[in-house]
């Protein structure tokens, strides 16, 4: 059996969100904490939470309502969270900020399994 690790990175990577940046990395399954109810696999809000934490790394071309700058500290990511707030067109649908990472976060750790296996 051989396994190439090169491309199993926790590093994160650039996406356009709207007219803002956003670095997103992947959520090591390590990290993963899923219950099985009836078939399908449910995450509780606090799973979900801690997964957008992790993923959403930093961005650019956020401001506040005053247009200042807005430092992405760990408040600031819980009420994205809590409130889907931060909104853009992505593909001609509105989508908020926390969902958007949330999906692209999945989407790199599946893509890094498909890329790595023999």
């Amino acid at each position: 059996m051989k396994i190439d690790l090169n491309k199993a990175s926790y590093d994160g990577k650039w996406f356009d969100f709207g007219e803002a940046r956003l670095k997103i990395r992947p959520y090591p399954m390590s990290r993963t904490d899923v219950a099985f109810k009836d078939g399908a696999v449910v995450f509780s809000g606090d799973a979900s939470m801690d997964m957008f934490t992790y993923c959403m790394v930093e961005w650019e071309g956020v401001v506040d309502a005053d247009g200042q700058p807005l430092k992405l500290t760990p408040d600031v990511k819980k009420k994205l969270y809590d409130f889907k707030l931060g909104k853009a067109d992505i593909d001609g649908a509105e989508t908020n900020l926390s969902d958007f990472v949330l999906r692209t976060a999945r989407s790199m750790t599946e893509e890094i399994g498909a890329d790595t296996k023999n």
